[in-house]
């Protein structure tokens, strides 16, 4: 979800975000401006065959490097592998051709795990199975957007898919940190 109140608006009835779609309902590309500062939202649908997911991190990867390098770039979607045993009960490892291509474009675009970098020794899951549960749905940050992410969640999808929803809350850039956050309306006085 995206506060419309704050994106910047040049004038009356332009867009203020450019909407990309890469390869059709596997990577969507969201550009837009919010209180100053540039953003890219990627969306990415890795699906469940190995072939295809090293193709679409291949066709991700490419699309990155043709790119101006981005401060506040954020990689959110369904990954169908995990990179870490972590993220996974009973653990076991995934293709490790396929982590290493997924940690080299985290490496190359300086990305982190923003829920596994708050939550280091935690183990919460987006998705189970009769035998298993993963958290093979994540939101990937830039290292030097990740000051401006607070409330990092796992949590219910309100029965819209068998999916748990990763959520992060994004502040302005350098907006100062009181206790948990900037202040809200409780929600609970209006219902």
């Amino acid at each position: 979800m995206i506060n419309k109140n704050i994106i910047k608006w040049e004038k009356q009835g332009d867009k203020p975000w450019k909407h990309t779609i890469v390869e059709r309902d596997k990577i969507s590309i969201l550009k837009l401006e919010w209180n100053d500062c540039k953003m890219t939202i990627i969306n990415v649908y890795i699906p469940n065959l190995k072939s295809n997911k090293a193709k679409i991190i291949k066709k991700l990867r490419d699309h990155l490097e043709t790119q101006p390098e981005e401060n506040n770039l954020l990689v959110i979607g369904d990954f169908n592998f995990i990179t870490d045993e972590q993220n996974r009960f009973p653990s076991h490892a995934d293709d490790s051709n396929l982590t290493n291509r997924w940690n080299e474009l985290e490496i190359h675009n300086e990305l982190v795990d923003g829920w596994r970098a708050t939550h280091p020794n935690e183990r919460q899951f987006t998705h189970a199975q009769v035998d298993n549960l993963e958290r093979i749905d994540r939101i990937y940050i830039t290292k030097t957007f990740l000051g401006s992410c607070l409330e990092w969640t796992i949590e219910s999808n309100w029965e819209l898919s068998d999916y748990q929803i990763t959520t992060v809350r994004i502040t302005k850039h350098n907006t100062p940190y009181i206790d948990k956050g900037l202040w809200k309306l409780n929600e609970d006085i209006i219902k």
